[in-house]
């Protein structure tokens, strides 16, 4: 088991219904030019605490920073690729891609929920949507 554990962030648009991922670059040792969440692994100044690790995550690759209760647990468990575990989160965010600096990876875009299961995406971030698909298929629509 590899120390420390990986966090991920997708920001959701509840009116149009899309998400916002991150086009990772040719530089990074998993899943170059994959669309995925915006995240990465624990730190020390973390604490241990997978929230701070996912609000410093998004902050550095996005250029965004949330607060700890934006953030709704979505999926936790075992990577199967590095065997350390992974605390996936989603926030409803309504800003557009320019209020975003991107920080690390190739580029960033808001998608359509209802497509983004066509993209190349790493087969954990699949997983992660495809929860997030059904967890809001049974939720009620925002209110206008």
């Amino acid at each position: 088991m590899v120390d420390g554990y990986f966090c991920g962030v997708i920001p959701y648009n509840p009116t149009e219904k899309t998400v916002f991922l991150q086009l990772r670059d040719g530089k990074t040792v998993f899943y170059p030019h994959y669309w995925t969440s915006f995240g990465g692994s624990s730190e020390p100044e973390d604490n241990n605490d997978p929230v701070a690790t996912a609000l410093r995550e998004v902050e550095e690759e996005a250029g965004h920073r949330f607060t700890a209760t934006d953030l709704k647990l979505l999926r936790e468990n075992v990577g199967a690729k590095t065997g350390r575990m992974r605390h996936i989160f989603y926030v409803e965010c309504e800003l557009p891609k320019s209020a975003f600096t991107l920080g690390e990876g190739e580029d960033f875009d808001w998608h359509p929920l209802k497509t983004v299961l066509d993209l190349k995406l790493s087969p954990e971030t699949y997983k992660d949507l495809a929860q997030l698909q059904g967890l809001l298929s049974d939720q009620p629509a925002p209110h206008s």
